[in-house]
């Protein structure tokens, strides 16, 4: 896999399908949806992780992969800057270029699916949903149940 793809793990997969299907958004705006969640999460990605157990079920899933330019677009350094000040407000570490996609930006986007999901869970509703996105409520405090390591994505 190269640097400019990325994919999700089996557990983002499921979310995403779901949230793309019950709110009839690509999934490419339901990825960049949950960029901005995660990014609005005041805690560090390094807090984020997987668990073995929260796969379960989902091993009929094949996991989405997606081109760089298909999530970012035009606006690739927008995003990139977005990343890296998140992580220096945060932990005040600076990231590599090799960490960035593979590692950040892929944490962020699995952590933004993890809080999106459990939004879309509490209201059951397409409507009341994207009112909830729009009125900037934050359902989980910063916590995350999924946790998962960048060190793993380092080079």
């Amino acid at each position: 896999m190269s640097s400019n793809k990325l994919q999700l793990s089996k557990l983002a997969t499921k979310e995403l399908d779901h949230l793309s299907a019950r709110l009839d958004l690509r999934p490419n705006i339901v990825c960049r949806l949950a960029i901005g969640r995660s990014l609005s999460i005041k805690v560090s990605i390094k807090e984020y992780q997987r668990t073995k157990e929260e796969e379960i079920g989902a091993d009929d899933v094949i996991p989405k992969e997606f081109n760089r330019f298909t999530l970012t677009g035009e606006e690739d350094a927008l995003y990139k800057i977005l990343v890296y000040q998140h992580e220096y407000n945060c932990n005040k570490v600076k990231i590599s270029e090799n960490q960035y996609y593979l590692g950040y930006f892929r944490l962020h986007l699995e952590r933004g699916l993890d809080s999106l999901y459990f939004e879309y869970q509490r209201v059951n509703s397409p409507v009341q949903f994207l009112r909830s996105l729009i009125e900037g409520v934050d359902v989980t405090n910063g916590k995350i149940s999924r946790q998962a390591s960048v060190e793993e994505y380092e080079e």
